[in-house]
């Protein structure tokens, strides 16, 4: 019996402080961020966590909406007005209870999160009682974009009945989107676009007007007058470009604008 009193005295001196009492055994020991304990440094996330616990019962703590609704004014800061949006800010844990704040909330969106989109937004303390907790928010932007009619493969030369306007979040849309049909009519797809999916501006290429080797119009206008002539297109062209032509005359290499189809306009 004095061997096994002993031995659990000399276990009770071997364990670790945790924090407990006799007549405390929820305490939980709480440091402040940054602060170290034993070598290891205590995430601001990870406090806010232990804070949820009985120690932090003491001080009247912070209404998750107060927290909530900073998110909210920081998400409208980083938004044009007027737009039409969703903005849906998530709930924080009901368990987490972190001290008011006496100094206001300040929020502030950490490296590497963008709105519009999916996002993370921090909000911290910076009283007595320092805190840190993040809360997760997803913001849709709406707009009327031009989408695909129906299946078109690579290669169709774009009417006005293969698109129409539809509206749709574009904050996932990094490729960009078209909103005025005039900007694709007559462009041809570079890649095949799906029923109902968003054109994106880096799938259109100009329809090309021009063929290397073809026999071209070389047209000369100024002051009046306009002057053609036959050449020979020694780039292709679309309509716009400029490409380099074999006067068929003169023998001479000029340079000009496709303006039509075979047809290039070259200074006077």
């Amino acid at each position: 019996m004095r061997a096994l009193i002993h031995r659990e005295a000399r276990a009770r001196r071997r364990a670790p402080d945790r924090g407990h009492r006799r007549g405390d055994p929820g305490a939980v020991a709480v440091f402040p961020a940054g602060v170290r304990r034993r070598g290891v440094k205590i995430p601001a996330w990870l406090l806010a966590l232990i804070l949820a616990g009985p120690a932090a019962a003491g001080p009247a703590a912070e209404p998750h909406d107060r927290i909530r609704a900073a998110v909210q004014v920081l998400v409208d800061r980083h938004l044009p007005p007027g737009r039409d949006r969703e903005v849906g800010v998530g709930r924080l844990d009901p368990r987490l209870r972190v001290p008011r704040c006496d100094r206001g909330l300040e929020a502030f969106l950490p490296a590497g999160s963008r709105l519009p989109g999916m996002a993370t937004v921090g909000v911290r303390c910076a009283g007595p009682h320092p805190w840190l907790v993040y809360v997760p928010v997803t913001v849709r932007l709406y707009e009327e974009v031009l989408v695909a009619r129906r299946n078109l493969p690579r290669g169709t030369r774009l009417e006005a009945d293969d698109l129409e306007l539809a509206r749709r979040d574009v904050a996932p849309l990094t490729g960009g989107y078209l909103r005025d049909p005039a900007a694709a009519r007559g462009k041809v797809l570079r890649r095949p676009v799906a029923l109902g999916q968003v054109l994106a501006p880096g799938w259109l290429k100009a329809e090309t007007l021009v063929r290397r080797g073809e026999r071209v119009t070389l047209l000369a206008r100024g002051g009046g007058m306009e002057v053609r002539m036959a050449g020979r297109a020694l780039r292709d062209g679309a309509e716009g470009e400029r490409i380099p032509v074999r006067n068929l005359s003169s023998r001479r290499v000029v340079e000009g604008q496709v303006v039509a189809r075979s047809t290039v306009e070259v200074p006077l």
